[in-house]
């Protein structure tokens, strides 16, 4: 009887064989499930911040040069850092086409995913706002003001209300140009103006049309600078009827100056003009800019980043050819002033002197002696009968200046304009003035030479009339050239003389070889820019 029990409740061992087989089916089972949810976390993580490291990736490399530009060096290289770690992010989560150069992290330890999403929640919204406000100025000033219309309160709204009024009438009371003092009060007439910011423009189908179309585009503007000074004027309660006003009229505004910029940018090239002439607007319409040219053994060493390797940013990227990494200045990453070539009592090199003039690129000095030598000599640069181009060396500075239209008559030119073209352009009005009063130095030239009595009319921003009324904004466009050109000349010096300047041991006739090889750069992009089929002089 106890054999018969233990017959019905007895279950066999299973075999050892079917044991070992089962193990592997298990492991299998449960590394699938863990891929499975690994695919999961990733799509979720793209879902959620794909967008944001796309941006980030596509706009690296020129956020990274804004910012040298504007900081230095050792800001910029902070910012690569980010967006690298961001680029290696973008792999991990499975974005891969972003960055093909980088791998994924394997074998990836336990938690991994959950370490990569605080690390997307925590630094990926600030990594992205520098790079926005680096390279989209426009796009951050809306993201901006969405969210200064989501976030303040009532309180706030009312103190900024009364903030903005005390300021217009400041400036009223000061002639400054303000905002129309009536404006809407109430919700009903900030939508009237509203409408007018968001009117439709029909598409032009001829001349007449598409004057129309700009002018209509100027007064949308116009209604947008008006909507955002009258939003900020009123109380919350009212603030609160009118919402996204200020994100609105921004956008609006911005769109229509990109149109504008568009439409008008061949604006006044008709065919009338000659091939390979030079007018006074090619000076801001085209203005000079300088890209780096790659040069074999341009290697940075920095530290290396976290999720890319034993090797730096900048290495790395010169290593893929990104002609886009930081310059490797070690002291100093802007270049201001020439360290040898025209300095103290140092002549100017005679093969630098006669591949100048090749260029049709004169050298000026102030000295009475006529040595070219010294920190007061000049280059000037002659495009046609529109302009000039005064190259300083000490420091670094360019000035496009207009040259003044000459005529058959005998009418003189005005006192003020010689005054005014004074030691900068080597047309000093006396000895005396030169030597004693300039001390032999280069003196500022005003941007309104060239215009000061000027009888041919001047354009500019598709207005065509005289210099009389549209100087200033002629002298205001031909600094803007000059900035233009002054960053230029600057960064060919710092582009094409920094392994000189790093070298401690480097003579100052290294020094100046290739100094003059930059000044050479400068003028061979300054020639190609605004008379493409220039072509240099027999020696």
């Amino acid at each position: 009887k106890r054999l018969k029990k233990v017959q019905k409740s007895y279950k066999p061992p299973p075999a050892p064989g079917a044991a070992a087989a089962d193990a592997p089916s298990s492991t299998a089972e449960e590394e699938a499930a863990r891929r499975e949810k690994e695919l999961e976390i990733e799509r979720n993580l793209r879902r959620q911040y794909g967008d944001d490291l796309r941006f980030i990736v596509k706009n690296a490399p020129a956020a990274v040069r804004a910012m040298q530009d504007k900081h230095g060096k050792t800001r910029s290289d902070h910012l690569l850092q980010h967006t690298d770690n961001a680029e290696q992010w973008a792999v991990e989560i499975g974005m891969d086409d972003l960055c093909p150069h980088r791998k994924r992290r394997s074998p990836r330890e336990a938690g991994y995913l959950d370490r990569l999403q605080q690390h997307l929640e925590q630094r990926v919204d600030n990594i992205r706002s520098h790079v926005v406000k680096l390279t989209h100025p426009d796009l951050f000033l809306e993201e901006t003001l969405i969210k200064l219309e989501d976030e303040l309160d009532e309180t706030a709204l009312d103190i900024l209300a009364v903030a903005t009024k005390a300021i217009i009438e400041k400036h009223r009371k000061e002639g400054q140009v303000v905002p129309p003092p009536v404006g809407p009060t109430d919700a009903a007439g900030m939508r009237a103006l509203m409408e007018k910011v968001t009117a439709t423009i029909p598409p032009p189908r001829n001349a007449a049309a598409i004057r129309d179309a700009n002018l209509a585009r100027v007064e949308k503007i116009r209604a947008a600078s008006h909507a955002l000074s009258a939003y900020l004027c009123l109380d919350a309660h009212t603030k609160a009827e009118v919402k996204k006003c200020l994100s609105t009229s921004h956008k609006v505004a911005a769109e229509e100056v990109t149109t504008l910029l568009t439409e008008m940018a061949g604006f006044g090239e008709g065919d009338s003009r000659k091939e390979g002439e030079v007018v006074l607007e090619d000076a801001w319409n085209r203005p000079l800019e300088y890209s780096a040219e790659p040069t074999a053994g341009d290697d940075a060493d920095p530290s290396s980043i976290e999720g890319s390797g034993d090797e730096g940013p900048a290495k790395k990227k010169a290593k893929r050819g990104d002609s886009t990494a930081p310059l490797t200045l070690t002291s100093d990453n802007i270049v201001i002033r020439s360290k040898v070539l025209l300095t103290k009592s140092r002549k100017a090199p005679s093969n630098l002197v006669l591949a100048l003039k090749q260029k049709r690129a004169e050298m000026i000095t102030p000295s009475t002696s006529g040595a070219l030598c010294g920190a007061g000599t000049q280059l000037r640069i002659q495009f046609g009968t529109a302009f000039e181009m005064i190259v300083y060396f000490v420091p670094l500075l360019v000035s496009v200046r207009a040259l003044p239209v000459k005529s058959n008559a005998s009418t003189p030119e005005p006192k003020q304009q010689q005054q005014e073209g004074g030691g900068g352009g080597g047309e000093v009005s006396s000895e005396f003035r030169r030597t004693i009063v300039d001390g032999g130095l280069p003196t500022w030239v005003s941007s309104t030479r060239g215009l000061v009595g000027r009888t041919s009319p001047v354009s500019v921003l598709g207005a065509t009339g005289p210099a009389s009324l549209l100087g200033s904004i002629v002298a205001s466009k031909l600094d803007y050239a000059s900035a233009c050109a002054t960053r230029a000349l600057r960064r060919c010096f710092a582009d094409v003389a920094r392994k000189a300047y790093e070298n401690p041991k480097a003579s100052d006739f290294e020094v100046e070889i290739v100094e003059s090889t930059a000044l050479l750069r400068f003028v061979q992009l300054a020639r190609s820019t605004y008379t493409p089929n220039f072509r240099d002089d027999d020696p």
